[in-house]
Protein backbone atom coordinates (compact mmCIF):
# COMPACT_ATOMS: atom_id res chain seq x y z
CA UNK A 1 0.00 0.00 0.00
CA UNK A 2 2.76 2.27 0.99
CA UNK A 3 4.63 2.05 -2.61
CA UNK A 4 1.31 2.80 -4.27
CA UNK A 5 0.72 5.75 -2.51
CA UNK A 6 4.20 6.97 -3.03
CA UNK A 7 4.09 6.13 -6.70
CA UNK A 8 0.65 8.51 -7.16
CA UNK A 9 2.50 11.00 -5.11
CA UNK A 10 4.80 11.26 -7.75
CA UNK A 11 2.07 11.13 -10.52
CA UNK A 12 0.48 13.92 -9.04
CA UNK A 13 4.25 15.84 -9.03
CA UNK A 14 4.18 15.11 -12.83
CA UNK A 15 1.10 17.28 -13.71
CA UNK A 16 2.53 20.22 -11.80
CA UNK A 17 5.02 23.18 -12.63
CA UNK A 18 8.35 22.19 -10.40
CA UNK A 19 8.52 25.15 -7.88
CA UNK A 20 10.47 28.48 -9.21
CA UNK A 21 11.99 28.27 -6.29
CA UNK A 22 13.16 25.02 -6.17
CA UNK A 23 13.85 25.32 -9.31
CA UNK A 24 16.24 28.37 -8.40
CA UNK A 25 17.87 26.64 -5.87
CA UNK A 26 18.81 23.46 -7.90
CA UNK A 27 20.46 26.01 -10.19
CA UNK A 28 22.67 27.67 -7.47
CA UNK A 29 22.91 24.04 -5.65
CA UNK A 30 24.80 23.25 -9.36
CA UNK A 31 26.78 26.23 -9.13
CA UNK A 32 28.34 25.39 -5.54
CA UNK A 33 29.06 22.07 -6.68
CA UNK A 34 31.00 23.48 -9.00
CA UNK A 35 32.72 25.79 -6.78
CA UNK A 36 30.43 28.77 -7.01
CA UNK A 37 30.28 31.30 -4.03
CA UNK A 38 28.49 34.13 -2.84
CA UNK A 39 28.53 37.45 -4.43
CA UNK A 40 31.05 35.85 -7.39
CA UNK A 41 28.80 33.69 -8.76
CA UNK A 42 25.05 34.48 -6.88
CA UNK A 43 23.21 36.78 -4.50
CA UNK A 44 20.67 34.44 -2.72
CA UNK A 45 19.89 35.39 0.52
CA UNK A 46 19.08 31.55 2.24
CA UNK A 47 22.49 30.20 3.62
CA UNK A 48 24.24 27.50 1.91
CA UNK A 49 22.54 23.94 3.70
CA UNK A 50 19.71 24.24 1.32
CA UNK A 51 22.56 23.68 -1.56
CA UNK A 52 24.27 21.10 0.21
CA UNK A 53 20.95 18.98 0.38
CA UNK A 54 20.21 19.79 -3.34
CA UNK A 55 23.38 17.98 -3.85
CA UNK A 56 22.24 14.78 -4.57
CA UNK A 57 19.44 15.45 -6.54
CA UNK A 58 22.17 17.26 -8.54
CA UNK A 59 25.12 14.39 -8.91
CA UNK A 60 21.97 12.02 -9.49
CA UNK A 61 21.66 14.28 -12.87
CA UNK A 62 25.01 14.24 -13.77
CA UNK A 63 25.92 10.65 -13.04
CA UNK A 64 22.66 9.31 -15.14
CA UNK A 65 21.51 12.07 -17.28
CA UNK A 66 18.10 12.39 -15.90
CA UNK A 67 16.24 15.78 -16.24
CA UNK A 68 16.88 17.81 -12.82
CA UNK A 69 13.37 18.16 -12.48
CA UNK A 70 12.67 14.34 -11.89
CA UNK A 71 16.24 13.85 -10.21
CA UNK A 72 14.81 16.05 -7.38
CA UNK A 73 11.38 14.75 -7.45
CA UNK A 74 12.65 11.54 -6.91
CA UNK A 75 15.41 12.52 -4.26
CA UNK A 76 12.71 14.03 -2.29
CA UNK A 77 10.34 11.15 -2.60
CA UNK A 78 13.55 9.05 -1.17
CA UNK A 79 14.04 11.13 2.09
CA UNK A 80 9.96 11.30 2.90
CA UNK A 81 10.40 7.20 2.33
CA UNK A 82 13.24 7.34 4.59
CA UNK A 83 11.38 9.99 7.26
CA UNK A 84 8.33 7.33 7.38
CA UNK A 85 9.36 4.91 7.66
CA UNK A 86 11.83 5.83 10.85
CA UNK A 87 8.78 7.26 12.11
CA UNK A 88 6.87 4.41 11.82
CA UNK A 89 9.30 2.42 13.13
CA UNK A 90 9.23 4.55 16.10
CA UNK A 91 5.76 4.98 16.90
CA UNK A 92 5.46 0.75 16.65
CA UNK A 93 7.27 1.75 20.21
CA UNK A 94 4.73 4.06 21.16
CA UNK A 95 1.22 3.10 20.83
CA UNK A 96 -0.23 0.36 22.29
CA UNK A 97 -0.70 -3.14 20.64
CA UNK A 98 -4.47 -2.79 21.21
CA UNK A 99 -4.64 0.91 19.93
CA UNK A 100 -4.61 -0.04 16.60
CA UNK A 101 -6.75 2.44 15.13
CA UNK A 102 -4.62 5.16 16.23
CA UNK A 103 -1.72 3.70 14.71
CA UNK A 104 -3.53 3.94 11.05
CA UNK A 105 -4.23 7.61 12.10
CA UNK A 106 -0.40 8.43 12.61
CA UNK A 107 0.62 6.61 9.26
CA UNK A 108 -2.86 8.69 7.10
CA UNK A 109 -2.02 11.78 8.93
CA UNK A 110 2.12 11.83 8.13
CA UNK A 111 1.97 10.45 4.60
CA UNK A 112 -0.81 13.05 3.69
CA UNK A 113 1.31 16.15 5.63
CA UNK A 114 4.86 14.19 3.81
CA UNK A 115 3.25 13.63 0.09
CA UNK A 116 0.01 15.70 -0.69
CA UNK A 117 0.20 18.76 2.09
CA UNK A 118 3.07 20.37 -0.15
CA UNK A 119 1.63 19.82 -3.14
CA UNK A 120 3.01 22.69 -5.76
CA UNK A 121 5.65 23.62 -3.50
CA UNK A 122 6.94 19.93 -2.74
CA UNK A 123 10.93 20.27 -1.99
CA UNK A 124 10.72 23.55 -0.54
CA UNK A 125 13.17 23.90 2.27
CA UNK A 126 9.98 24.29 4.59
CA UNK A 127 8.87 20.80 3.31
CA UNK A 128 12.48 19.64 3.90
CA UNK A 129 12.36 21.04 7.67
CA UNK A 130 9.11 19.03 8.22
CA UNK A 131 10.32 15.79 6.10
CA UNK A 132 13.66 15.52 8.65
CA UNK A 133 12.14 16.74 11.61
CA UNK A 134 9.71 14.43 12.28
CA UNK A 135 11.43 11.05 13.55
CA UNK A 136 13.52 13.83 16.43
CA UNK A 137 9.92 14.43 17.15
CA UNK A 138 8.84 10.81 17.87
CA UNK A 139 12.23 9.72 19.04
CA UNK A 140 11.67 12.76 22.24
CA UNK A 141 8.77 10.89 22.76
CA UNK A 142 10.59 7.52 23.13
CA UNK A 143 13.17 9.02 25.75
CA UNK A 144 10.15 10.42 28.11
CA UNK A 145 8.77 7.57 27.99
CA UNK A 146 12.20 5.56 28.54
CA UNK A 147 12.41 3.78 25.77
CA UNK A 148 15.60 3.31 24.32
CA UNK A 149 16.86 3.54 21.00
CA UNK A 150 19.72 2.01 19.20
CA UNK A 151 22.31 4.40 18.82
CA UNK A 152 22.79 3.68 14.68
CA UNK A 153 19.00 4.89 14.58
CA UNK A 154 19.61 7.80 17.07
CA UNK A 155 22.41 8.67 15.02
CA UNK A 156 20.53 8.85 11.95
CA UNK A 157 17.54 10.65 13.80
CA UNK A 158 19.88 13.33 15.11
CA UNK A 159 21.66 13.82 11.43
CA UNK A 160 18.55 13.89 9.95
CA UNK A 161 16.88 16.78 12.35
CA UNK A 162 20.28 18.69 12.62
CA UNK A 163 20.45 18.92 8.37
CA UNK A 164 16.60 20.22 8.73
CA UNK A 165 17.26 22.67 11.65
CA UNK A 166 20.51 24.40 10.35
CA UNK A 167 18.46 25.34 6.53
CA UNK A 168 17.39 28.72 8.47
CA UNK A 169 18.02 30.26 12.16
CA UNK A 170 14.18 30.19 12.23
CA UNK A 171 14.15 26.47 12.11
CA UNK A 172 16.10 26.39 15.82
CA UNK A 173 12.70 27.37 18.04
CA UNK A 174 10.95 23.82 18.08
CA UNK A 175 14.62 22.00 19.01
CA UNK A 176 14.76 24.77 22.09
CA UNK A 177 10.74 24.01 23.12
CA UNK A 178 10.99 19.95 22.85
CA UNK A 179 14.52 19.87 24.87
CA UNK A 180 13.48 22.37 27.68
CA UNK A 181 10.26 20.40 27.76
CA UNK A 182 13.08 17.04 28.23
CA UNK A 183 14.79 18.97 30.78
CA UNK A 184 12.41 20.17 32.55
CA UNK A 185 10.09 16.99 33.09
CA UNK A 186 13.53 14.68 33.72
CA UNK A 187 14.42 17.59 36.12
CA UNK A 188 18.15 17.14 34.85
CA UNK A 189 20.22 19.54 32.88
CA UNK A 190 22.13 16.38 31.43
CA UNK A 191 18.64 14.90 29.77
CA UNK A 192 19.77 17.34 27.04
CA UNK A 193 23.17 15.04 26.04
CA UNK A 194 21.74 12.45 23.82
CA UNK A 195 22.81 10.76 21.15
CA UNK A 196 20.42 12.40 18.91
CA UNK A 197 21.10 16.09 20.25
CA UNK A 198 24.92 15.26 20.39
CA UNK A 199 24.65 14.70 16.41
CA UNK A 200 22.22 17.57 16.20
CA UNK A 201 24.94 19.85 17.69
CA UNK A 202 27.66 18.34 15.54
CA UNK A 203 25.82 18.73 12.71
CA UNK A 204 25.51 22.58 13.04
CA UNK A 205 29.13 23.24 14.47
CA UNK A 206 30.36 21.58 11.52
CA UNK A 207 27.92 23.55 8.86
CA UNK A 208 29.42 26.87 10.70
CA UNK A 209 32.71 25.78 10.02
CA UNK A 210 32.26 24.93 6.36
CA UNK A 211 30.20 28.71 6.05
CA UNK A 212 33.38 30.16 7.54
CA UNK A 213 35.84 27.96 5.36
CA UNK A 214 33.84 28.04 1.90
CA UNK A 215 31.59 30.52 1.89
CA UNK A 216 32.93 33.05 4.02
CA UNK A 217 30.94 35.69 1.44
CA UNK A 218 27.91 34.85 3.19
CA UNK A 219 29.11 36.23 6.32
CA UNK A 220 30.92 39.05 5.09
CA UNK A 221 28.70 40.26 2.68
CA UNK A 222 25.15 38.80 2.32
CA UNK A 223 24.22 39.03 6.13
CA UNK A 224 24.36 42.70 6.11
CA UNK A 225 22.88 43.17 3.24
CA UNK A 226 20.34 40.79 3.85
CA UNK A 227 19.69 42.20 7.37
CA UNK A 228 19.70 45.85 5.72
CA UNK A 229 17.34 45.33 2.91
CA UNK A 230 15.76 41.83 2.02
CA UNK A 231 13.81 41.57 5.77
CA UNK A 232 13.07 45.23 5.38
CA UNK A 233 11.25 44.83 1.88
CA UNK A 234 9.75 41.41 2.81
CA UNK A 235 7.91 42.55 6.12
CA UNK A 236 4.04 42.81 5.56
CA UNK A 237 1.47 44.55 7.44
CA UNK A 238 0.45 41.81 10.63
CA UNK A 239 -3.37 42.05 9.30
CA UNK A 240 -1.94 40.63 6.39
CA UNK A 241 -0.11 37.76 7.60
CA UNK A 242 -2.81 36.54 9.99
CA UNK A 243 -5.54 36.89 7.30
CA UNK A 244 -4.60 33.96 5.37
CA UNK A 245 -7.05 30.65 6.58
CA UNK A 246 -4.02 28.13 7.05
CA UNK A 247 -2.75 30.43 9.89
CA UNK A 248 -6.26 30.22 11.50
CA UNK A 249 -6.16 26.63 11.41
CA UNK A 250 -2.88 26.31 13.38
CA UNK A 251 -3.85 29.56 15.61
CA UNK A 252 -7.11 26.80 15.93
CA UNK A 253 -5.33 24.13 16.96
CA UNK A 254 -2.65 25.94 19.20
CA UNK A 255 -5.97 27.34 21.07
CA UNK A 256 -7.54 24.26 21.30
CA UNK A 257 -4.94 21.51 22.77
CA UNK A 258 -5.03 24.82 25.57
CA UNK A 259 -8.02 24.63 26.42
CA UNK A 260 -9.23 21.23 26.51
CA UNK A 261 -6.11 19.09 26.37
CA UNK A 262 -6.04 17.11 29.58
CA UNK A 263 -3.39 14.51 30.94
CA UNK A 264 -4.53 11.19 29.44
CA UNK A 265 -2.77 8.43 27.32
CA UNK A 266 -0.30 9.60 25.26
CA UNK A 267 0.34 13.02 27.02
CA UNK A 268 4.04 13.32 25.47
CA UNK A 269 2.94 12.30 22.14
CA UNK A 270 0.49 15.58 22.39
CA UNK A 271 2.57 17.56 24.15
CA UNK A 272 5.90 17.31 22.05
CA UNK A 273 4.15 17.94 18.65
CA UNK A 274 2.37 20.62 20.47
CA UNK A 275 5.68 22.30 21.13
CA UNK A 276 6.67 21.79 17.69
CA UNK A 277 3.51 23.02 16.31
CA UNK A 278 4.69 26.45 18.63
CA UNK A 279 7.99 26.67 17.11
CA UNK A 280 6.71 26.39 13.93
CA UNK A 281 4.12 28.95 14.83
CA UNK A 282 7.03 31.26 15.94
CA UNK A 283 9.14 30.55 12.74
CA UNK A 284 6.48 31.45 10.33
CA UNK A 285 5.90 34.99 12.79
CA UNK A 286 9.29 35.69 12.74
CA UNK A 287 10.36 36.58 9.03
CA UNK A 288 6.64 38.42 8.97
CA UNK A 289 6.01 37.66 5.40
CA UNK A 290 2.75 35.63 4.44
CA UNK A 291 3.98 33.18 1.37
CA UNK A 292 2.51 29.47 1.88
CA UNK A 293 5.49 27.25 2.31
CA UNK A 294 6.10 29.47 4.94
CA UNK A 295 3.93 27.85 7.42
CA UNK A 296 3.40 24.30 5.61
CA UNK A 297 5.68 22.84 8.85
CA UNK A 298 3.11 24.40 11.08
CA UNK A 299 -0.08 23.14 8.87
CA UNK A 300 1.97 19.88 9.30
CA UNK A 301 2.43 19.84 12.34
CA UNK A 302 -0.99 21.12 13.53
CA UNK A 303 -2.60 18.70 10.88
CA UNK A 304 -1.20 15.45 12.48
CA UNK A 305 -1.37 16.71 16.30
CA UNK A 306 -5.46 17.46 15.41
CA UNK A 307 -6.03 14.22 13.82
CA UNK A 308 -4.42 12.40 16.96
CA UNK A 309 -6.09 13.41 19.41
CA UNK A 310 -9.52 13.10 17.44
CA UNK A 311 -8.19 9.45 17.36
CA UNK A 312 -7.94 9.22 21.16
CA UNK A 313 -11.43 10.29 21.66
CA UNK A 314 -13.22 8.67 18.76
CA UNK A 315 -12.66 4.86 18.35
CA UNK A 316 -15.76 4.72 15.33
CA UNK A 317 -13.78 5.27 12.06
CA UNK A 318 -16.99 6.58 10.32
CA UNK A 319 -17.80 8.81 12.68
CA UNK A 320 -13.95 10.23 13.00
CA UNK A 321 -13.51 10.32 9.47
CA UNK A 322 -16.49 12.59 9.38
CA UNK A 323 -15.36 14.80 11.87
CA UNK A 324 -11.75 14.57 10.28
CA UNK A 325 -13.50 16.40 7.11
CA UNK A 326 -14.70 19.06 9.17
CA UNK A 327 -11.59 19.85 11.32
CA UNK A 328 -9.01 19.10 8.54
CA UNK A 329 -11.47 21.21 5.94
CA UNK A 330 -8.85 23.80 5.41
CA UNK A 331 -5.30 22.20 4.93
CA UNK A 332 -7.04 20.06 2.85
CA UNK A 333 -8.72 22.46 0.31
CA UNK A 334 -5.89 24.06 0.65
CA UNK A 335 -3.48 21.15 -0.77
CA UNK A 336 -5.93 21.01 -3.46
CA UNK A 337 -5.86 24.82 -4.30
CA UNK A 338 -2.00 24.34 -5.05
CA UNK A 339 -2.91 21.44 -6.96
CA UNK A 340 -4.85 23.49 -9.31
CA UNK A 341 -2.42 26.27 -9.03
CA UNK A 342 0.13 23.94 -10.33
CA UNK A 343 -1.46 22.42 -12.76
CA UNK A 344 -2.82 25.58 -14.64
CA UNK A 345 0.56 27.24 -14.35
CA UNK A 346 2.13 24.38 -16.17
CA UNK A 347 -0.62 23.88 -18.85
CA UNK A 348 -1.47 27.28 -19.33
CA UNK A 349 0.01 29.79 -17.52
CA UNK A 350 2.42 32.92 -18.49
CA UNK A 351 5.73 30.85 -18.35
CA UNK A 352 4.13 28.56 -20.86
CA UNK A 353 3.41 31.55 -23.25
CA UNK A 354 6.78 33.02 -23.19
CA UNK A 355 8.56 29.52 -23.43
CA UNK A 356 6.62 28.60 -26.38
CA UNK A 357 8.08 32.43 -27.86
CA UNK A 358 11.76 32.13 -26.41
CA UNK A 359 11.96 28.23 -28.07
CA UNK A 360 10.67 29.75 -31.13
CA UNK A 361 13.82 32.44 -31.29
CA UNK A 362 16.58 30.38 -33.67
CA UNK A 363 19.31 30.20 -30.83
CA UNK A 364 19.69 29.09 -26.79
CA UNK A 365 19.39 32.41 -24.56
CA UNK A 366 21.02 33.58 -21.72
CA UNK A 367 17.97 34.72 -19.81
CA UNK A 368 17.97 37.72 -16.95
CA UNK A 369 14.37 38.76 -15.12
CA UNK A 370 14.17 41.23 -13.67
CA UNK A 371 11.26 40.94 -10.59
CA UNK A 372 10.56 42.26 -7.28
CA UNK A 373 8.65 38.30 -6.79
CA UNK A 374 10.50 35.00 -6.02
CA UNK A 375 11.34 33.27 -9.09
CA UNK A 376 8.48 31.87 -9.94
CA UNK A 377 8.31 33.23 -13.47
CA UNK A 378 11.60 32.83 -14.67
CA UNK A 379 12.99 29.58 -13.54
CA UNK A 380 10.52 27.79 -14.87
CA UNK A 381 10.92 29.42 -18.18
CA UNK A 382 14.80 28.32 -17.65
CA UNK A 383 14.18 24.69 -17.58
CA UNK A 384 10.97 24.89 -19.91
CA UNK A 385 13.71 26.38 -22.66
CA UNK A 386 16.83 24.61 -21.52
CA UNK A 387 18.42 28.00 -21.09
CA UNK A 388 21.12 29.63 -18.88
CA UNK A 389 20.37 31.77 -16.03
CA UNK A 390 22.72 34.88 -16.36
CA UNK A 391 21.97 37.04 -13.08
CA UNK A 392 23.42 36.77 -10.19
CA UNK A 393 20.03 37.92 -8.23
CA UNK A 394 17.08 35.57 -8.66
CA UNK A 395 15.21 38.05 -8.24
CA UNK A 396 15.70 41.95 -7.21
CA UNK A 397 14.95 40.89 -3.46
CA UNK A 398 17.22 43.94 -1.79
CA UNK A 399 14.89 46.78 -4.39
CA UNK A 400 12.00 46.54 -2.04
CA UNK A 401 14.26 47.30 1.09
CA UNK A 402 15.99 49.76 -1.00
CA UNK A 403 13.33 51.37 -1.97
CA UNK A 404 11.80 52.03 1.65
CA UNK A 405 15.26 52.91 2.68
CA UNK A 406 15.36 56.31 0.44
CA UNK A 407 11.99 56.62 0.95
CA UNK A 408 12.77 57.68 5.08
CA UNK A 409 15.67 59.46 3.74
CA UNK A 410 18.42 56.81 5.55
CA UNK A 411 22.03 56.86 3.18
CA UNK A 412 22.19 53.33 1.60
CA UNK A 413 24.55 54.78 -0.77
CA UNK A 414 27.68 52.04 -0.59
CA UNK A 415 24.82 48.98 -0.49
CA UNK A 416 22.93 50.78 -3.50
CA UNK A 417 26.28 51.28 -5.57
CA UNK A 418 27.54 47.20 -4.94
CA UNK A 419 23.81 46.19 -5.96
CA UNK A 420 23.63 47.94 -9.39
CA UNK A 421 27.32 47.30 -10.16
CA UNK A 422 26.67 43.47 -9.82
CA UNK A 423 23.45 43.77 -12.14
CA UNK A 424 25.60 46.14 -15.11
CA UNK A 425 28.24 43.64 -14.80
CA UNK A 426 26.08 40.82 -15.36
CA UNK A 427 24.24 42.99 -18.10
CA UNK A 428 27.27 43.91 -19.92
CA UNK A 429 29.32 40.55 -19.64
CA UNK A 430 26.33 37.76 -20.70
CA UNK A 431 24.22 38.69 -23.41
CA UNK A 432 20.98 38.28 -22.03
CA UNK A 433 17.29 37.79 -23.16
CA UNK A 434 15.70 40.18 -20.71
CA UNK A 435 12.35 39.82 -19.11
CA UNK A 436 10.46 42.32 -17.27
CA UNK A 437 8.34 41.53 -14.90
CA UNK A 438 5.10 44.39 -15.31
CA UNK A 439 5.26 45.19 -11.23
CA UNK A 440 7.61 47.83 -11.69
CA UNK A 441 9.42 50.28 -13.67
CA UNK A 442 12.65 48.71 -13.56
CA UNK A 443 14.48 50.49 -16.62
CA UNK A 444 13.07 54.10 -14.82
CA UNK A 445 14.40 53.55 -12.12
CA UNK A 446 17.96 51.57 -12.78
CA UNK A 447 18.53 54.68 -15.91
CA UNK A 448 19.31 56.62 -13.10
CA UNK A 449 22.39 55.00 -12.80
CA UNK A 450 25.22 56.11 -15.71
CA UNK A 451 26.75 52.62 -15.58
CA UNK A 452 23.05 51.02 -16.17
CA UNK A 453 22.48 53.72 -19.12
CA UNK A 454 25.57 52.93 -21.00
CA UNK A 455 24.80 49.01 -21.15
CA UNK A 456 20.87 49.28 -21.83
CA UNK A 457 22.21 50.84 -24.34
CA UNK A 458 22.90 48.11 -26.48
CA UNK A 459 19.57 45.97 -25.80
CA UNK A 460 16.43 46.09 -28.01
CA UNK A 461 13.02 46.02 -27.08
CA UNK A 462 11.01 42.71 -28.73
CA UNK A 463 7.64 42.03 -27.56
CA UNK A 464 5.11 42.01 -24.99
CA UNK A 465 3.51 38.65 -23.30
CA UNK A 466 0.94 38.97 -20.47
CA UNK A 467 2.64 41.79 -19.30
CA UNK A 468 6.18 40.98 -19.41
CA UNK A 469 8.36 42.94 -21.71
CA UNK A 470 11.25 41.31 -23.63
CA UNK A 471 14.57 43.06 -24.90
CA UNK A 472 17.60 40.99 -26.49
CA UNK A 473 21.37 42.36 -26.76
CA UNK A 474 21.78 43.57 -30.08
Amino acid sequence: MQILIFIFAYFLQLHLLLSGDVGYLLYVANQVLAGGTYAKDFLETNPPMIFYLYTPACLLTKLTGLNIILSVRLYILFLISLSFNVCLSLIKHLIQPQDKFLYFILYSSLLFILLFLPAYHFGQREHLLLILMLPYLFASVLYLENKPISYPYAFLIGLLAGLGFALKPFFLPPLILVELYIMLYQRRFSSVFRIETFTIACVLIIYLGSILIFQPNYIHIMLPLISHLYFNGMIEPWPFIFSNPTVYFCLAVFLSYLLFSKQRNYHHLSTVFFLALIGMIAAFIIPQSAWYYHVIPALGLASLLIAFCLGREISNPFLFLAVCAVFLFIPVNQSYKLYKQGIYLKNEGAPTKLAAYINSLPEQHSIFCFSTRTPETCFPLVYNTHSLYSGRYPFFWWLKGLLKKESSGEVIEKDKQFLVSILTNDLNHKHNLIIISPEFDFITYFSKDERFRQVWQHYTYLITIDGFQLYAYD
